[in-house]
């Protein structure tokens, strides 16, 4: 008697990889994408243009943008209050066009209080983009790829930050600190085409979860279980702005390295987390979350430590390869 055959599917590439089913959603996927260049070619150059371009010293342009991002904060409140309003495309397509504004009128600021003044739009965009967003996965994607589209999404911005942050290395590269005016123009028009994209979406908001309440949990353990997570959040999120903020000043100004540096570091960071987003959340993420999360800030821990080596006497000789390690590990 012959064995019955095997009709299980074998796992796809796209399934091994953790991707979901993406035909129908090309005007997401470009509209994450574009969003996502602008942020690779002036985020970790902002500070930069600033001081060496509009000539304003150091100390000047990073008080005023800690002062226009912490006046952008509550953004972060009033958008999910106007999510709940108008629903998250209306957000994210306003969110773009604040960005747009803003990043237009770094063009226009010459002055402290002009800085502030932009960095709170730009600030405020990204904010409200970035509370906006991942509800609207859950409007335009299927709940049982959930899961995957966040990751994917997040792959996606890595690909379109590492696009735009070698444009702007070639830039600086090829033309020198003066072709930032030239990116910050590009930049503004990039945000206002995510804007039509995500503007020409249909969405319908997703159902309600069926899942019968926990009666063992009550509300303020849940309450207090999510303020931890958050409080444990807080390095992480210092960290990412570390890179965006921080890194083209200590690379240029500190280990006199080209304007160029920080967009090339941009580059492999966001290459390596796009190839291993979608696979990670897909295999390893869901089994052992706390785990993935706890090594994450163990390897975190050595990636500040290598960034910080060049700076040591003696050590500045090895820049590039402790750099190049930093950012692996980053």
């Amino acid at each position: 008697m012959s064995a019955a055959p095997d009709t299980r599917r074998r796992p796809s590439t796209a399934d091994r990889l953790g991707l979901p089913a993406l035909r129908g959603h090309g005007l997401f996927i470009t509209g994450n994408l574009i969003d996502s260049v602008g942020n690779g070619m002036l985020l970790p150059l902002g500070l930069l243009y600033f001081t060496d371009v509009q000539n304003v010293p150091l100390a000047q342009v990073g008080a005023a943008m800690t002062v226009g991002q912490a006046l952008a904060l509550p953004v972060t409140f009033l958008a999910g209050r106007l999510m709940d309003r108008i629903g998250p495309k209306r957000v994210v397509v306003w969110a773009n066009v604040l960005s747009a504004v803003g990043f237009a009128l770094f063009l226009l600021a010459r002055e402290t209080w002009h800085i502030a003044g932009v960095y709170v739009l730009v600030q405020a965009g990204i904010n409200m983009y970035f509370t906006a967003q991942r509800t609207l996965i859950t409007h335009v994607t299927p709940a049982a790829e959930r899961r995957s589209w966040f990751a994917f999404t997040g792959s996606l911005r890595n690909i379109g930050l590492a696009v735009g942050s070698a444009a702007a290395a070639g830039a600086l590269t090829l033309f020198g600190d003066g072709s930032l005016r030239w990116l910050i123009a590009v930049d503004a028009a990039t945000y206002l085409l995510a804007a039509a994209c995500f503007a020409a979406l249909t969405t319908s908001p997703p159902q309600p979860d069926d899942a019968p309440p926990d009666d063992h949990v009550t509300s303020a353990d849940h309450t207090r279980r999510y303020l931890l997570l958050v409080a444990v959040n807080i390095p992480y999120v210092l960290a990412q702005a570390a890179l965006s903020v921080l890194v083209a000043v200590y690379t240029t100004r500190v280990l006199a390295l080209p304007a160029s540096a920080a967009s090339l570091l941009f580059v492999v960071n966001t290459v390596i987390v796009s190839a291993c987003s979608t696979a990670i959340t897909a295999h390893l993420a869901p089994k052992v979350p706390r785990r993935a999360v706890s090594g994450g800030y163990l390897i975190m821990t050595g990636g500040m430590a290598a960034f910080a080596l060049p700076a040591l006497t003696g050590a500045a000789a090895t820049a590039w390869t402790a750099l190049i390690v930093a950012i692996v590990l980053f």
